[in-house]
């Protein structure tokens, strides 16, 4: 088992939001060019008050998925999300997070 070469991405779109709007998150696992594309899935969690439609995705073959976060209470205005891979047969996990700014 290796870490993928490039491990993960994630960002949000908007990443600039209202309370109670919707943005979009994806996460990219990716690796180098000559390795197989990463499988599994992708768990999304935030450390302040919000809701995902989903808390977790299976990476799609060209290694990203996503989910929708809805932030509700957010306490000065930024909300972290994190995304961690599982990993697979031949990658390790591996996490990253992205900030969101709510106004």
């Amino acid at each position: 088992i290796i870490a993928p070469a490039e491990g993960i991405t994630v960002a949000c779109y908007p990443n600039i939001v209202s309370v109670n709007t919707k943005t979009y998150c994806v996460a990219t696992v990716s690796n180098s060019e000559d390795l197989q594309t990463p499988t599994g899935s992708v768990m999304f969690s935030s450390n302040s008050t919000g809701s995902f439609d989903q808390s977790s995705c299976v990476l799609d073959s060209s290694g990203s998925c996503s989910v929708n976060y809805t932030p509700e209470v957010v306490t000065e205005g930024l909300a972290i999300i994190t995304a961690a891979y599982s990993g697979d047969r031949y990658f390790a996990p591996c996490s990253n997070t992205v900030q969101l700014n709510v106004t």
